[in-house]
């Protein structure tokens, strides 16, 4: 019958017959009769584990054996024949109550466990009676996630990535159950605006547009938290580095460059040279006339660093600015 307070998941099932009686049944201060024991089903609840040595169960859980003889032969006594491994628990002899031992329970490493009580005569004799008990240990949210990493690594990410590519996830594992084993993520530091995390899934995506011109690589801090009082974290690294790609515009390191020249310049003399760059830094700049230099330019100028092709007309100057160069 249940029990006006919790149990501490105490259930009791029915025991073997009591032993036959071997001797017979003369004289009431003769020991007769063997233990009965009877019997409680108690509704199992919370057990929690690990919890402190030799805490007392909350209700008592007491296991009643009768004797039908009188005086000193029905007296009975308890105690725990087998199951009791890992000294967790422990039985008042004369009572008969159960309570916790001096080792504390975890019910990660145990979820239940099976104990033979035996209740007997004081005199050791063969009129006994044993009992099965059965406590299970419920779970209180005591274990933290764990990730399956401490730090994870994403190398190599294109900085044109766009809005919304995956990036990498994360997982973390906690062996409690219902709500303490269940798990959100959170990015705590290092996004920096530019990645954000699934809470459920611990998927991390791009939110805004990278530029590996500015940053290269991010480290983030991310946190695990189950979602059961006291609410455990556990917490990893990611580590994510851009790839360089050719987004930027290369560009002259003047707005325009100018050069007088005589009329007579010797063939091949150097007359300018303009010079472009690259924040991408990946190829080697080229340089060539766009397609707007007039066929005259074309046909008395070369371009490596600009070099007189031919000599000039003798009756004047001419010029060249950048604006009829193009690079590659």
């Amino acid at each position: 019958m249940p029990c006006a307070q919790p149990t501490e998941g105490i259930q009791f099932t029915p025991p073997p017959p009591p032993f036959p009686s071997t001797t017979p049944s003369r004289i009431s201060r003769e020991n007769t009769t063997p233990p009965s024991s009877q019997l409680k089903t108690l509704t199992p609840d919370q057990l929690p584990g690990p919890l402190p040595c030799r805490h007392r169960l909350e209700r008592q859980p007491d296991l009643m054996a009768t004797d039908a003889d009188e005086g000193e032969f029905g007296r009975v006594w308890y105690r725990i024949l087998h199951g009791n491994h890992g000294s967790n628990f422990r039985i008042h002899v004369s009572s008969g109550l159960l309570m916790r031992g001096p080792q504390p329970l975890d019910r990660e490493q145990d979820s239940s466990h099976v104990l033979i009580v035996e209740a007997y005569n004081h005199d050791l004799g063969p009129m006994r009676s044993s009992v099965r008990v059965i406590v299970y240990v419920e779970d209180v949210n005591d274990e933290a996630p764990v990730f399956t990493q401490q730090q994870y690594s994403r190398l190599a990410l294109r900085e044109t990535a766009g809005i919304g590519t995956s990036v990498i996830v994360v997982r973390a594992t906690d062996r409690d159950t219902g709500d303490g084993g269940l798990v959100n993520y959170r990015i705590l530091s290092g996004a920096e605006g530019k990645f954000e995390i699934d809470e459920s899934t611990g998927l991390i995506i791009t939110v805004d547009y990278l530029d590996y011109e500015t940053k290269t690589s991010y480290l983030m801090n991310v946190s695990a938290t189950d979602q059961a009082p006291p609410f455990n974290q556990g917490f990893c690294s990611v580590y994510i580095t851009l790839l360089n790609e050719l987004d930027e515009a290369v560009q002259f390191s003047n707005t325009s460059y100018e050069a007088s020249i005589l009329e007579n310049l010797a063939l091949g003399t150097e007359i300018v040279r303009v010079q472009a760059y690259s924040i991408d830094n990946i190829n080697q700049i080229t340089y060539r006339f766009d397609a707007y230099t007039s066929a005259q330019a074309k046909a008395l100028f070369r371009i490596d660093a600009i070099t007189v092709r031919e000599a000039w007309d003798r009756h004047g100057k001419s010029s060249l600015s950048k604006q009829g160069a193009q690079f590659f």
